[in-house]
């Protein structure tokens, strides 16, 4: 058989017969006939043959019937669930799948992965955790598994791919892919519904490979048709700002949470840090969400405040650390910029240790507030020219962690 068989793609696509033993040796590899499609695709590219014919060949040679010669015009066809209405096909759906066997089903052609695409996903919240050496999506409470895998092709040899285990243990072998970029390609025609409607979306990169995050992540959320609903999304990102390739495809009515842990990165220049932070506050879904957080690994004065006045309200933390540390100086540059007549921030918090004690800070706030009767650990500070004041309210712990709070209010 091998003789009939060109190694190279452009004498498999020019001759028929290296085809179909292409397709005899998936078959009989044990492999799930639509990954061994999207194999033969990946290597071959997608205009060789369409799926009805592929389904064809992969079938016959399953079942033991290896003549090559066969003419396909001759089958008689069949009826299948591919010729019920539409309608029909999603009640059945409905009735009898859940949504993680009506994500298998869009598996199993690109005819049903578009039926799929227009049902409702049903899912509520969507975790994806990539790693360097593996990856992992959560949809709901059904767990997918991506590691990197080598398989033994009968005339290519060692074949690098992805060896995906999903939560009811069956397992899927992808060749020509990464475990990341697998993980991409399944998330992303969820993301592309526009039925779907999630509670929460949440990221979590661990990777040193800085190109691949940016640039893979962005190009799946750039060819959606639609931006993203969902209300709450977190982010624990690496220093490749992945959250840059993911919060501008969101859409901004629906997000009220923005949680972003950018803790793993040391920045040790005010610049890094601010080329990192000052996009954020430009977009309207940081300015519009009604809780928003980021958590930085670096020195708390180089924040670029300034930037983030648009937003409805900001919590910033700093993680422990002896070198960045609140100071006086910090929160009253902080506090200069909410009195400015044009900042539209209307809640404010900052956490993280501090560097003072806690006496001296009192004296500097009272220094520049009033008091609220009956109000402990509490000050005021009117907005000058209107009838607005900024409520201070603070935590001060032995452990030198502060926790101070701006609200603004009416007098």
């Amino acid at each position: 058989m091998a003789e009939f068989f060109c190694k190279t793609a452009e004498h498999v696509r020019a001759n028929p017969i290296a085809v179909k033993y292409y397709i005899f040796y998936e078959a009989t590899n044990n492999q799930p006939i639509w990954t061994s499609y999207k194999n033969m695709c990946r290597r071959f590219g997608s205009d060789l043959m369409d799926y009805q014919e592929f389904e064809f060949w992969f079938m016959r040679f399953s079942r033991g019937d290896f003549d090559m010669d066969y003419d396909l015009s001759k089958d008689p066809k069949k009826r299948g669930l591919r010729d019920l209405p539409l309608e029909i096909l999603e009640k059945i759906a409905k009735n009898h799948l859940t949504s993680i066997e009506k994500k298998m089903l869009g598996k199993v052609s690109k005819y049903y992965q578009a039926v799929v695409g227009l049902w409702d996903p049903g899912f509520q919240y969507i975790y994806l955790e990539i790693n360097n050496d593996y990856s992992i999506l959560w949809l709901d409470r059904y767990q997918i598994q991506y590691h990197p895998s080598t398989r033994t092709h009968p005339l290519y040899g060692v074949i690098d791919g992805v060896s995906v285990l999903y939560s009811d243990n069956q397992r899927e072998e992808i060749d020509y892919s990464t475990h990341s970029e697998e993980a991409l390609r399944d998330l992303a025609p969820i993301l592309a519904n526009s039925k779907l409607k999630l509670e929460k979306l949440y990221f979590q990169f661990n990777t040193s490979f800085r190109l691949m995050n940016t640039e893979s992540i962005e190009n799946k959320f750039k060819n959606l048709q639609q931006k993203i609903f969902t209300k709450s999304l977190q982010i624990d990102a690496s220093a490749s700002q992945e959250e840059l390739s993911i919060i501008p495809y969101l859409d901004p009515d629906s997000l009220e949470e923005i949680t972003l842990e950018l803790q793993t990165v040391i920045y040790s220049s005010e610049q890094d840090l601010k080329n990192r932070l000052i996009p954020l506050g430009l977009l309207a879904q940081c300015q519009n969400a009604v809780n928003f957080s980021i958590t930085i690994n670096g020195d708390p004065g180089w924040f670029p405040v300034e930037n983030f006045v648009n937003c409805k309200n900001i919590r910033v933390i700093l993680t422990n650390s002896m070198e960045n540390r609140w100071t006086t100086k910090h929160v009253h540059k902080w506090r200069k910029i909410l009195l400015e007549p044009t900042t539209l921030l209307t809640s404010v918090r900052l956490a993280g240790q501090s560097s003072f004690k806690v006496a001296n800070f009192r004296k500097r706030i009272a220094a520049v507030s009033e008091a609220v009767p009956h109000g402990f650990e509490q000050r005021r500070i009117p907005i000058p020219g209107t009838n607005e004041y900024w409520s201070i309210k603070y935590l001060y712990t032995r452990d030198n962690f502060l926790d101070i709070i701006f609200e603004r209010d009416l007098k």
